[in-house]
């Protein structure tokens, strides 16, 4: 029987990541995941040759001392990977289409802050307050500075008020409104809903610089792997905790695979979808409160994708982009489960190299999409599903 000092369900950029960090600090790990391969949603898939991003398309934080290179730096990988940074005049383009208006924000907090201004100079006390305000929060978050994040954390008064009311202390001008609340696009929460502190602390980063990443997540995959290569990790695919044995006062001893191979370890850290631990710990161990907290966890908004090469397209000149369309202003109106209009989409361009060794010009789009509206596909597979 083999034994560990920590077992890591699932291999997503979370598992990943906490591998590497207690394998860090010395310890015995044992990194499970259900597919084929290692990586989650970080993983490309190709067709016809042409890798296509799944769940990583771009960043923010890579500029000097953000917090992501920092975290990259920590972790070793920071050198193994190649940002491509969007930076290039109109690169990163808003579009109001019932308005016909098109705004281009600048790399640059200032620069980003004086754009701002340029196109709504009756506004520029309130953009500044606005950017002064997320400045403000991050200054005040230690996470945000891995220099400080042995300190305690302070919760700060904009964890407790909305995006939404922020903006209504500031403006009314609709189209301000949005240009500062669009990147809830990139974590799917209605400014209604989401923390000030918390829309702050994804922004800055975006404001600051926005990034591809030269192979995409494939790029994170390898690096990862290359440093695991020097500790004492296993890693096994298509392999899963299938029942915890030996359980007495609520710990468990051992750890069935689904491989039939009986495992210890001291600890389990599970990086996977909850529901999944809900059906992996022993049920007479669970309680009520634990089960009911767990279920409550609404499903998270994804997004509808298509991917497709542009043929006959100047490689040289394609990219990198993003476009996004706005059929209304109101992100709390394209954001909301039940809002059934022309939904807004996000169009990124890249240009990507095939397994021919030849540049491609490479386009992804995406419109939101909740759970609801696939939920009758729940329990379909790769290559099993209805036309």
């Amino acid at each position: 029987m083999k034994q560990y000092d920590d077992i890591v369900a699932g291999s997503g950029v979370s598992g990943l990541t906490l591998a590497l960090l207690l394998a860090l600090n010395g310890r015995k790990v044992l990194l499970l995941e259900k597919a084929p391969q290692i990586g989650g949603s970080l993983r490309r898939f190709y067709k016809q040759g042409i890798p296509f991003d799944t769940g990583f398309h771009f960043t923010g934080g890579f500029s000097r001392d953000g917090v992501l290179a920092d975290m990259l730096e920590v972790l070793g990988i920071r050198n193994c990977l190649k940002p491509v940074f969007i930076s290039q005049p109109g690169a990163n383009r808003f579009v109001f289409e019932r308005e016909g208006s098109a705004y281009d924000l600048p790399s640059g907090t200032d620069n980003c802050r004086a754009a701002l201004r340029g196109y709504f100079p009756r506004e520029s006390s309130a953009i500044d307050a606005y950017f002064a305000l997320v400045q403000k929060v991050c200054r005040q978050t230690m996470s945000l500075d891995l220099r400080k994040i042995a300190l305690t954390p302070d919760v700060i008064d904009e964890d407790y008020i909305s995006l939404d009311s922020v903006l209504d202390s500031l403006t009314s001008d609709a189209r301000l409104r949005a240009l500062l609340s669009a990147y809830c696009m990139c974590y799917g929460t209605q400014p209604k809903e989401i923390s000030f502190a918390n829309h702050a602390r994804v922004a800055s980063g975006l404001y600051e610089s926005v990034a591809r990443i030269e192979q995409g997540g494939e790029a994170f995959i390898n690096a990862f792997r290359g440093r695991f290569s020097r500790y004492d990790i296993d890693i096994r695919c298509n392999t899963y905790i299938a029942e915890c044995a030996r359980v007495q006062n609520d710990y468990a001893g051992e750890f069935v695979l689904n491989t039939g191979e009986v495992i210890q370890a001291d600890d389990c850290i599970f990086t996977v979808h909850p529901h999944e631990i809900l059906r992996t710990l022993p049920q007479h161990c669970l309680t009520k409160a634990f089960v009911e907290r767990v279920s409550a966890f609404e499903s998270s908004i994804g997004f509808f994708s298509v991917f497709g090469e542009v043929l006959q397209a100047d490689a040289d000149g394609f990219g990198p982009s993003i476009v996004s369309l706005f059929p209304v202003g109101d992100l709390n109106v394209l954001l909301d489960p039940d809002y059934g209009g022309k939904p807004a989409l996000e169009v990124i361009r890249s240009v990507e190299e095939g397994m021919d060794n030849k540049r491609h010009c490479v386009i992804n789009a995406f419109e939101p999409s909740f759970y609801a509206q696939v939920r009758q596909w729940a329990d379909s597979s790769v290559g099993k599903r209805p036309q």
